[in-house]
């Protein structure tokens, strides 16, 4: 049986009218509405007693509502716990408990982007694998391979920095080449892609040195630049420089 609909008012926060006597027949219709006189990806609604609203149930006729306007999380939503409109894959999990998790995922990532596309990387797409069943369900991001592990395949196109993260990049001590890369606010995700990109203009700066550093060990022929994850929290990504000096016939990724 579909639910009756409600006659509600809905205030903002500041008290400035949002709806007027609006009928509504849902919970999400009312989400919908709100969110486009809010320009809120999501809000929470405060009944009368400050209460959080949870259900339709919950609302009844006539009610004055104070709707509370939800940011998006784009660490969450990098990896796949909130989905576009700001909700979480399993909202009685905590924030903190959920950002942990976000944050170990995305270390995965960066660490993948890290050597992805350079010697060593064979082919293919390197997975990430979903290791917390026992604290909330995986995310559409994760798939069942052919081993039943649930993984997500790491791509070009992967997003390994959420946006709003200052990305920071620093040489390894001792380093004979200098650092070319500037350091930015993200303002949209960083991908595998971007991280290739890092590493060839990493690579043209080790060019610059390659007669000085091939000098820095006997029978070197080779120079191939490095980057690495030294730090990744929620507001600072930090990636190291370096570059691996070797004779590429004896000492080669290949061999």
């Amino acid at each position: 049986m579909d639910a009756l609909p409600r006659t509600l008012t809905v205030l903002g926060v500041s008290g400035e009218k949002l709806l007027d006597a609006a009928k509504v027949s849902s919970l999400s219709e009312l989400q919908e509405l709100t969110r486009a006189r809010f320009g809120a990806h999501k809000c929470r609604f405060l009944t009368s007693e400050g209460k959080c609203l949870q259900d339709w149930e919950g609302v009844a006729d006539g009610a004055t509502l104070t709707a509370v306007a939800l940011g998006l999380n784009p660490l969450l939503q990098m990896v796949g716990l909130e989905d576009k409109d700001g909700c979480p894959v399993d909202d009685k999990v905590p924030l903190e408990e959920m950002e942990r998790i976000a944050l170990e995922i995305a270390i995965d990532l960066a660490n993948i982007g890290c050597f992805f596309g350079g010697p060593g990387h064979l082919c293919g797409h390197p997975p990430t694998f979903w290791r917390w069943d026992d604290i909330l369900p995986a995310p559409p991001h994760f798939q069942k391979d052919d081993f039943s592990m649930k993984v997500m395949k790491v791509r070009e196109a992967t997003e390994v920095v959420h946006t709003g993260a200052e990305v920071v990049f620093t040489s390894e001590e001792g380093s004979l080449v200098p650092n070319t890369l500037v350091n930015f606010t993200v303002e949209k995700p960083v991908t595998v892609q971007d991280m290739i990109g890092f590493r060839r203009q990493h690579q043209a700066a080790c060019r610059t040195k390659v007669s000085e550093l091939l000098a820095t060990r006997q029978g070197a022929d080779t120079v191939d630049a490095k980057i690495s994850l030294k730090e990744y929290t929620k507001e600072r990504v930090c990636f190291e420089l370096g570059y691996h000096v070797y004779n590429e016939e004896t000492e080669g990724f290949w061999m």
